[in-house]
């Protein structure tokens, strides 16, 4: 405790520990509730317990703060995988070979790539000031129109043909290649991939509490890749069963399905605090409809938190 209030002096531009003592207690409050500070308190130097790395406090998995977000970033993965956008990226050779890509299919693929990473950067210049609902409202409902559109263009070209894994290996729209399909799937991957592929794993350093992170992040990262290994494992299979224009069609009604129950349960964590949002998911606090919070005059001196003087200019 003493080096960690040497610490946020330091970091608070030089305060003395009378200053930062009521943010220092927020903090502790937040982590260790049992070592939590008074305004007037002195830094406890007593040491937590040391626990096994197997030792799991149970209680704390029955709380809303883990079940709620687990189930809520795990309903995000399956989004993101089961929207059409996992598919895409295991199986775009062969797909951008199936419709007649006017590029090698090889070229097409690494186009997809580039895509992928614009799309990325672009989530990431723009998810600050827009907010983490806005992104991912525009990323499915962007997603589920363009797979709907390949779909639709699909059904218009091959009819409710089934292909077989041997018939999807080769191009079935004939010579007449088009830029049609192309331009809509590179679409439909900028979308994707600008909001809802990246959302869940935005959210699961932002949903968990500090004694149940680690753990629990492990638990919704898991649920990621077993979604994401049952979307490619069961790509042919649908394919064969409501053939290639039902697929995608299946991925844009996922993907709208998506925006509609991410409309009323998707909190806006961007700009609140952690804190803040586990007294959302513990029921305290809303943050659904909240918005993203303004800057508030704290953000002069680097920080938006109560326990800042905002009248104190920093040294830093």
């Amino acid at each position: 405790m003493a080096e960690a209030e040497k610490s946020l002096s330091w970091l608070r531009g030089w305060r003395a520990p009378s200053r930062i003592r009521h943010e220092l207690s927020d903090l502790v409050s937040a982590i260790r509730p049992d070592l939590a500070l008074s305004m007037t308190d002195k830094p406890s130097t007593t040491k937590p317990p040391k626990k096994s790395i197997f030792s799991l406090n149970l209680a704390n998995y029955r709380k809303p703060t883990f079940f709620k977000p687990f189930f809520l970033i795990s309903f995000a993965f399956f989004c993101g995988h089961f929207c059409g956008m996992t598919t895409l990226t295991t199986y775009a050779v062969h797909i951008f070979a199936t419709f007649g890509s006017p590029v090698d299919k090889y070229f097409a693929t690494m186009i997809l790539g580039v895509v992928q990473m614009v799309a990325t950067l672009t989530c990431v210049l723009t998810i600050h000031s827009a907010g983490k609902r806005p992104i991912a409202f525009v990323s499915t409902s962007g997603a589920g129109l363009f797979f709907g559109a390949i779909g639709v263009y699909t059904y218009l070209q091959l009819g409710i043909k089934t292909l077989d894994q041997g018939e999807f290996y080769q191009e079935q729209f004939g010579d007449n290649t088009s830029w049609v399909p192309f331009i809509i799937l590179l679409c439909a991957a900028f979308f994707a991939y600008m909001g809802i592929r990246l959302l869940p794993w935005i959210l699961i350093g932002e949903s968990f509490p500090p004694e149940i992170r680690g753990f629990a992040s492990g638990c919704c990262g898991a649920m990621g890749y077993i979604f994401g290994f049952a979307s490619n494992k069961t790509f042919y299979s649908l394919i064969d069963t409501i053939t290639l224009p039902g697929v995608y069609v299946l991925y844009s009604g996922i993907a709208f399905a998506s925006f509609g129950l991410l409309y009323f349960v998707l909190p806006e964590t961007e700009g609140w605090t952690l804190l803040e949002i586990q007294e959302h998911f513990s029921g305290e606090r809303n943050l659904v409809h909240a918005g993203k919070r303004k800057k508030s005059m704290a953000d002069q001196d680097g920080v938006d938190n109560p326990g800042m003087v905002r009248e104190e200019v920093s040294k830093l």
